[in-house]
């Protein structure tokens, strides 16, 4: 015989014996307090814990995290990127990824150079649909001083010579060449040197200022960072020769026993101007004796060039 009493009738039944054993107490329901955050409404992304540093340079820093374990109720839709500066308070957004780009560049190519030596701190922010999660833990990393260059010794000023110059870098560089080198009113040979050291020669071309330095980025030390610009060397470049003129004639006729008294000669230098009082004579004339005499004339200008020598010659006779 096929039962009457029915699915309905059925669970009218099992619902007072649900009640019978709640009031006794011989059945306890315990309720959560918080739901499960996959059933929370619009719950919001967890703190990313996997967040680090990469990439450390002189004017950029690369930072690279994984997506919170906890997403929260919808996809993430992103990341907010946020920096601390040096006296800065407080943290300032410098970029937003998307949701499947976990990893930032702060600086070149695409943001503002940082500045060399300094440190910076940041902090990562997923968000959905309900909005932003917790930040996380900050991570701070200093940008990478630059390799300097300075370039010795100051030539003499003014010079009429060629003029060693020695580079020296604050670090190990690769990359740097003769062709590096920028002059003005010359031109370099000799250039050798490794690792942080270099030698080469200027040999100025023509009268005028010489000018010698080595502009930033043509050498990159280990870690790729490229150099500052280096100091200048200058000097001025002069090959003139003074020019003496003399007082009188080049050649005199004297009297024997008569007395003689030099006529002299002047000299005239581009750049050192008048500089007669420079000039040396040599040889004497001795009137008392028959024969030929020769005055010299000699001069040199400030740098050491020489004046083509002048001579007088004074014939004694009766």
């Amino acid at each position: 015989m096929k039962s009457r009493f029915g699915e309905k009738n059925l669970t009218k039944l099992n619902g007072i014996v649900l009640a019978v054993l709640l009031m006794s107490g011989a059945l306890t329901i315990a309720i959560p307090s918080v739901l499960p955050s996959a059933y929370a409404a619009g719950n919001k992304p967890g703190k990313i814990d996997t967040f680090f540093i990469t990439t450390v340079g002189s004017t950029s820093i690369t930072l690279v995290w994984l997506p919170p374990t906890d997403i929260g109720s919808s996809a993430i839709q992103g990341y907010q990127i946020e920096r601390q500066g040096p006296q800065e308070t407080g943290y300032t957004i410098i970029g937003t990824n998307g949701p499947t780009d976990t990893n930032f560049t702060d600086g070149p190519p695409d943001r503002p150079a940082l500045t060399t030596g300094t440190t910076y701190n940041y902090k990562v922010t997923a968000f959905n649909a309900a909005g932003l999660g917790p930040a996380s833990t900050g991570r701070h990393a200093t940008t990478l001083l630059q390799p300097g260059v300075t370039l010795s010794p100051d030539p003499a000023n003014p010079t009429n010579s060629a003029f060693p110059v020695t580079a020296t870098f604050t670090d190990i560089v690769t990359g740097f060449e003769a062709s590096e080198v920028v002059i003005t009113n010359g031109d370099l040979s000799g250039f050798s040197g490794s690792g942080s050291v270099y030698t080469f020669t200027v040999q100025p071309s023509i009268n005028g200022l010489v000018t010698v330095n080595i502009p930033a980025g043509v050498a990159q030390d280990l870690l790729s960072n490229v150099n500052t610009a280096s100091n200048t060397l200058s000097t001025n470049f002069d090959n003139v020769h003074p020019v003496i003129t003399l007082l009188g004639s080049s050649s005199l006729d004297v009297e024997l026993g008569s007395s003689y008294v030099d006529a002299g000669a002047t000299a005239f230098d581009d750049p050192d101007g008048d500089i007669t009082d420079s000039i040396v004579v040599g040889g004497i004339v001795d009137t008392s004796v028959l024969g030929t005499y020769t005055i010299t004339y000699d001069v040199t200008d400030s740098v050491g060039n020489a004046a083509d020598q002048v001579i007088r010659t004074v014939n004694v006779g009766d």
